[in-house]
């Protein structure tokens, strides 16, 4: 892993801890779109999956309100713990082998959830490789990355509306996205 992503990711989930912490929600939200942007830049795995769950842990927290959640919390907050722990220790096998156990918990935290958490994993997929789309990826780099079929992202490509497809980064946007990539 790339010593920019590390750091970034670092503060992804010191900020994740916190958020977890005082249970804002929108903030796992909005953690995981500021994600997305390392994703773009440097076509990390570990940020994409990283992403995913911030989103995912933000929409079961948003949608799951009425059932007890504090043991997915805490078992979630000791995986952020953890993640930071192993950033700052540079084992990136071990970080990636603890993001996908994070995103199993969720899966598999509560039966009455496991079908509503593979639903919000796949749509949290799907919405994170259109944002990586919009920034220029193509659908079989995201389908690689991701592990999600084009036929998904094909899927929410079509729900979206015509006009935000539309929108064109300036040409000088561009070319710093492409500097980046290229360093």
């Amino acid at each position: 892993m790339r010593e920019e992503v590390r750091k970034e990711l670092i503060e992804r989930f010191e900020e994740a801890k916190d958020a977890i912490e005082k249970n804002n929600i929108n903030k796992l939200d909005e953690l995981s779109n500021h994600t997305i942007h390392i994703t773009t830049i440097y076509s990390e795995p570990d940020a994409i999956m990283s992403a995913i769950l911030f989103y995912s842990l933000s929409k079961v927290l948003e949608k799951s309100k009425d059932h007890n959640l504090e043991d997915l919390r805490y078992g979630i907050l000791e995986n952020v713990k953890t993640a930071i722990n192993l950033l700052n220790k540079g084992k990136d096998r071990t970080f990636h082998k603890l993001l996908e156990e994070s995103l199993k918990f969720i899966k598999e935290f509560d039966k009455s959830f496991s079908r509503y958490a593979e639903h919000i994993l796949i749509y949290a997929k799907a919405q994170k490789g259109m944002k990586v789309y919009e920034h220029g990826a193509s659908l079989t780099q995201i389908e690689e990355m991701l592990g999600i079929s084009k036929w998904d992202l094909m899927e929410k490509a079509g729900s979206r509306k015509s006009d935000e497809f539309l929108k064109t980064k300036s040409v000088k946007s561009r070319i710093t996205t492409a500097r980046r990539l290229l360093e």
